[in-house]
C-alpha cells in the first residue's frame, strides 16, 4: 500500500510539474509579446491569398504559435520555406511535431527566438497577428527587410501607418504593408 501511495505521490507531481510548466510557457508568451491565439486554417489561407504568396516563394511568420499558417503556406501555396519565430517551448514543439506527422520538415522550420533581437532570414512575405503594441515595437525591423518584402497584418494596423492594401469585414481584417510603407 505505501508503495502505491508513494507511486500515486510521485505521479501526481509530475502533472503539477507539467501543468506548471505549461501554463509558464504561456506566461512567458503572454508578458514578452503577444498571447498565443490558433489560426483557423481558413485565416490562414486568407492571410496568404491577401498578401499575393506564389509557388516558391519563403514566409517568415513571426509568432509562429503552431504552425498554422506555415503549413498552409507549403502544402496549399506550395511556399518554398516557411520559417516561424516563436518563443513559447510548448508551441515549438507542437510545431515541429506537426511538420513531422505531416512530413513537411524538410520546408517548415520553427526558430525558438525573439522577435525583437534575432536576425530575420529572407523572406518574400511576413505573417504576423500580433497586438498593436507588438508591433509599434517590431516595426523598425520590418521597415529595415527588402523593399519587395511583402508584410501582413491580421487583426490590427501598425499604428500612424497606411497600409498599401486593406480588407476590413465582419470577421477578418487583414492589413499588407511594404518596408518602405514604414519608414
Amino acid at each position: 500500500m505505501q508503495t502505491f501511495m508513494l507511486i500515486l505521490l510521485i505521479l501526481l507531481l509530475a502533472l503539477q510539474l507539467g501543468i506548471l510548466f505549461v501554463l509558464s510557457s504561456f506566461a512567458i508568451t503572454l508578458f514578452f509579446g503577444s498571447p498565443w491565439v490558433p489560426t483557423h486554417p481558413m485565416r490562414a489561407r486568407k492571410m496568404l491569398a491577401f498578401a499575393g504568396l506564389q509557388p516558391g516563394e519563403t514566409v517568415l511568420d513571426l509568432g509562429s504559435g503552431d504552425g498554422a499558417i506555415m503549413f498552409c503556406a507549403v502544402e496549399e501555396f506550395r511556399a518554398f520555406h516557411a520559417i516561424g519565430y516563436e518563443i513559447n517551448p510548448v508551441l515549438i514543439a507542437m510545431a515541429k511535431i506537426r511538420a513531422r506527422l505531416r512530413k513537411v520538415s524538410d520546408q517548415v522550420t520553427t526558430v525558438k527566438g525573439n522577435i525583437f533581437t534575432n536576425k530575420f532570414p529572407h523572406a518574400d512575405v511576413v505573417t504576423t497577428f500580433l497586438i498593436p503594441s507588438t508591433m509599434k515595437k517590431l516595426r523598425p525591423r520590418l521597415a529595415a527587410m527588402p523593399p519587395e518584402t511583402r508584410i501582413i497584418s491580421r487583426g490590427f494596423k501598425i499604428t500612424g501607418v497606411t497600409p498599401t492594401k486593406q480588407q476590413e469585414g465582419p470577421d477578418e481584417w487583414l492589413y499588407l504593408y511594404k518596408p518602405d510603407d514604414l519608414k
